[in-house]
Formats: structure tokens, sequence, C-alpha cells
């Protein structure tokens, strides 16, 4: 008898383990992560540290981090080392906010997706791409990523001059409404415009599928 119960309690045991792990994993909320990404296209959460507005700042890749952790993905803390390419997190600590390199620098952050590729998945087109997943791009042409675009879904293109600036003051045309693939970005802030505005199209992509 003392056996069997035993036996029954591992079960029991193993049982709600294997119930915590299939609630948990593999819950990515694409539209939470894209509400949050519209929320704030055009401002800074004060719960994260920031990176700038407006000419010259960098706050791209904290801008999909942050959607990404809005739509579910969770934080790896390990030990908090700003440093270490397994970890991705932010947090406010003696009331000091902080943020690991692969949360916001772009190079950083592509190198730690390399680590997770069951969490997400390197397509080769952005056709592959939905809303909640996201791009990373090489400006410089260095063969480095050092800029990244969320993708929002479907939808037409904005007709707001707010999301076509340079970000020094100066507006761009407003292009020609049309149906397309959407993404929104930080740096500079941009909301609902076509995918490869402005990119050349020798510009080296970086697709990425959330699967997790």
């Amino acid at each position: 008898m003392k056996h069997k119960i035993r036996i029954l309690s591992i079960s029991i045991i193993i049982l709600a383990v294997f119930s915590v792990s299939t609630a948990i994993a593999g819950s990515y909320n694409r539209t939470n992560a894209v509400n949050y990404a519209d929320t704030w296209a055009h401002d800074r959460n004060s719960a994260y540290k920031s990176y700038g507005s407006g000419c010259g700042c960098t706050d791209c890749t904290n801008y999909v981090s942050q959607a990404l952790y809005n739509g579910g993905y969770p934080m790896r803390t390990g030990n908090w080392n700003v440093d270490s390419y397994f970890e991705w997190w932010s947090r406010i600590y003696l009331f000091v906010k902080q943020n690991s390199k692969t949360w916001s620098a772009t190079d950083w952050f592509n190198t730690y997706l390399a680590q997770f590729p069951s969490e997400f998945q390197y397509v080769t087109s952005y056709t592959s791409l939905s809303g909640g997943d996201f791009f990373l791009l090489d400006l410089t042409g260095d063969g480095i990523p050092d800029h990244a675009r969320f993708v929002v879904g479907n939808g037409y293109t904005s007709t707001n001059q707010a999301d076509y600036t340079n970000g020094c003051g100066s507006n761009e045309q407003i292009p020609p409404q049309v149906y397309t693939l959407l993404i929104n970005q930080h740096c500079v802030d941009r909301k609902h415009v076509l995918w490869n505005y402005n990119l050349p199209s020798s510009t080296v992509r970086w697709y990425y599928h959330v699967t997790w």
C-alpha cells in the first residue's frame, strides 16, 4: 500500500508539472503584442529604460523587446547578467531602470535569438511574418544588424504625417495608401507604415517568426 501511495503521489506531481508547463509555454499573445506596439509607437513607456526619441535615438530594439514581453514572451533573468547572450530582461533595481544588452542592442538581441531557435524561427521572406513578429536590419552595410522593426499585421498604410518624418524635424512626403504588411518602429517613430518603407532593396534583413 505504501508503494502504491508513493507511486500515485509521484504521478500527481509529474502531472502537475506537465500541466503547468503546457499552460505557460507557447502562450504568446500576438494581439496583445500588437496592441502594445500601437499604444507606444509614438511614445515611451516610463516602466522601462528609454534610449531616447527624436533625432539620433536608439530605442528600436528596446521597443520590440517591450512588445514581445507584453505579448507574453517571458524574460530570462538568469543571474541578471547584462552581458549574457542567454539572458533577456528589463527591471527596476534600487530605483534604477536596467536591462540586458540583448534587450536593447540589436546585434546582441540577434545573438540571443540564435540561442533559442525553437522560440524564434528564422524565415527567409517577409511573407512568412504576421502580426507580433519582427525583423532586424543592417542599415550601415557592415553585416551586423543595427535596427529593428515590429510587424503589426496586414492593413492600410498610415496617412498620418507623424509617421513620415526623418526624426529631426523635417517631414517626408506621405506615400499613396496601400493594403500591405505593416510595421511599427522607434527611431524614427513610425506606426502602420509599409514593411519596407525607405529601405533600399540591398538592405540585409533577418526575419523572425515567434514560435514560443
